[in-house]
């Protein structure tokens, strides 16, 4: 008896019913998150090697990601909005320190863009920490 009702229960007291029925949705958010922060991980190379500007191309994808997590608390996981805020101000930032970068060559901006990097490198690993407990049956 005792297994049955924790079984039902799944993590975080939260009914099974309810992670069957939001299991999609935050599947999609969750493989969302992690294209976007792929995406930025990638970008500093991208400029790198770009034979055409990468700022727009950045820009359109960085709203694109806010226009896809829009509803991010409808998923019931409550890292999830400051996550996505997060991850949207790094990006915003990468940007900066990439187009600063590209002015003037300064080496604080390359330092600024190393580390907004390796952040979106650590969140991968965060994310799927996050996720997972709700994700699982």
């Amino acid at each position: 008896m005792n297994f049955f009702k924790r079984f039902l229960q799944g993590s975080d007291d939260e009914n099974l019913e309810t992670k069957i029925l939001l299991r999609g949705v935050r599947l999609d958010v969750r493989n969302k998150m992690m294209a976007f922060t792929d995406y930025c991980s990638r970008y500093w190379t991208r400029a790198c090697h770009a034979q055409k500007d990468v700022n727009l191309e950045m820009t359109y994808h960085r709203e694109l990601f806010v226009l896809e997590m829009g509803d991010v608390d409808a998923i019931k996981i409550s890292n999830a909005p400051i996550m996505v805020d997060a991850i949207r101000e790094h990006a915003d930032q990468l940007q900066h320190s990439v187009n600063a970068y590209a002015q003037s060559s300064d080496i604080e901006d390359l330092d600024s863009i190393e580390k907004t990097v390796d952040w979106f490198g650590e969140q991968k690993g965060l994310i799927v920490r996050t996720f997972n407990p709700y994700l699982t049956l």
